[in-house]
């Protein structure tokens, strides 16, 4: 670090359960997080390793237990260039694979569980977010720039975001259908305000409850047993006197 500027010329990590890679220069001055020349850091960090390593904080009887998955970033910062007034970051990260298993023993997989794309551009010596993708298998969320600030939409199925509602919705107890829909906008920050304005609308919003009923009825009376006379009718010869 000299004359107001951070430089890393070479970053390598390599631990138990995590990895990082990167090199780069910026600025501490005037203008922090201004680029100087290009940035570029990456690394991955094994999931359930570090669960293992932290079981009070990730694990427990009634959590699902992690037994593999990666958490994967990426951070780049461009210099300003002729096509852009001021430094731009932008941040990747997301987790291919996830494996666990659940508190009643059943194995679950999740393929990219979330990806997340994040840009901010130096525009007037302000940071300004020019760019948001959020994606999940219960959520998906954008952002675009606005002249105000960005704004947001984005939609969830809530059959997929309450299934993981144990006590809830339960497969063998309820049905929970629907479509969330998000819209609103987030406004760049002014005297210390972020104006913030959000819309939720539901469509086709159901829920039903499946109960097993037991019903106690009164068992059948078996008819009184009744004796049958099995002897012969009197004869004439058998009348007397």
């Amino acid at each position: 670090m000299a004359r107001s500027q951070l430089e890393l010329r070479s970053l390598e990590v390599r631990s138990e359960g995590v990895t990082a890679s990167g090199k780069g220069t910026v600025t501490t001055g005037d203008q922090p997080g201004a680029v100087i020349a290009p940035v570029s850091l990456s690394g991955q960090i094994d999931l359930a390793q570090m669960a293992r390593k932290l079981p009070h904080t990730f694990q427990g009887a009634d959590r699902p237990q992690l037994e593999s998955g990666e958490f994967i970033f990426r951070l780049d910062g461009q210099p300003p260039s002729t096509k852009t007034t001021g430094s731009r970051w932008t941040l990747t990260a997301g987790t291919p694979l996830i494996r666990a298993t659940l508190p009643n023993g059943e194995a679950v997989e999740w393929k990219s569980p979330i990806d997340v794309s994040v840009a901010i551009q130096q525009q007037a010596g302000e940071w300004r977010c020019d760019q948001l993708q959020i994606e999940t298998p219960l959520l998906v969320l954008q952002g675009t720039p606005t002249d105000q600030g960005l704004r947001m939409s984005g939609n969830a199925d809530l059959a997929r975001l309450a299934s993981p509602l144990p006590g809830v919705v339960e497969p063998q107890t309820a049905t929970l259908s629907g479509l969330v829909s998000l819209s609103g906008e987030v406004g760049w920050p002014r005297d210390g305000i972020l104006p913030v304005t959000t819309e939720v609308t539901l469509r086709d919003l159901e829920y039903r409850r499946l109960e097993t009923r037991f019903e106690e009825r009164a068992r059948p009376q078996r008819p009184a047993a009744t004796t049958v006379d099995q002897s012969s009718p009197p004869t004439p010869n058998d009348v007397t006197d």
